[in-house]
């Protein structure tokens, strides 16, 4: 059994780690996701941000916008752009897709929320490989009410050595389950 003076400073070293992890702006959680947030209002991210906007009007898919903007567009679309356009961008290295054995990961959306307490709209992406959903991942992008990038929040994964290719019929799957 470790004594008291171990666990304190476990505790303290898990402290130190999630701190540093947390001003990188991305660190390995508990679950073993990648985490990864940024937030307009947050000065040590502003940087960031600010250099995200400046390659927004240069990124192919803000391109499709046209004459009258982002906010024409609906924020799902948007949210989309900004996370592919985060996740291509140097400006953001704590950021990037797992690609697993070479597989490309790709983001399904789960849905747009309009969160009235501060006026912005979420919007909620889930991690996929092989069309596979990743259990525990999570994107949210929050836009303002011009569809403006306001936050981004990431818990991404890598899974290895997992076959897109189910090891049971599905038929046999169902079978066992009643």
């Amino acid at each position: 059994m470790p004594t008291q003076k171990t666990t304190k400073k476990k505790s303290a070293s898990r402290r130190t780690r999630s701190a540093r992890a947390s001003k990188a702006g991305g660190g390995r959680s508990t679950n073993g996701l990648k985490a990864f947030s940024m937030h307009a209002f947050d000065a040590t991210k502003a940087n960031m941000m600010g250099k995200l906007r400046d390659e927004g009007a240069a990124h192919p898919s803000f391109a499709m916008a046209g004459t009258g903007g982002i906010a024409n567009l609906d924020p799902e679309t948007v949210a989309q752009q900004y996370l592919q356009q985060a996740l291509a961008s140097k400006s953001v290295p704590a950021l990037t897709a797992p690609k697993p054995e070479g597989v490309e990961s790709e983001f399904k959306s789960l849905g747009t929320e309009t969160v009235p307490l501060t006026g912005t709209t979420t919007v909620k992406f889930r991690q996929t490989l092989n069309k596979i959903p990743v259990y525990g991942s999570l994107v949210t992008v929050e836009l303002d009410d011009a569809n403006n990038l306001v936050s981004m929040n990431s818990s991404l994964g890598e899974p290895k050595n997992v076959s897109p290719i189910a090891k049971i019929a599905p038929a046999e799957a169902v079978k066992a389950v009643k």
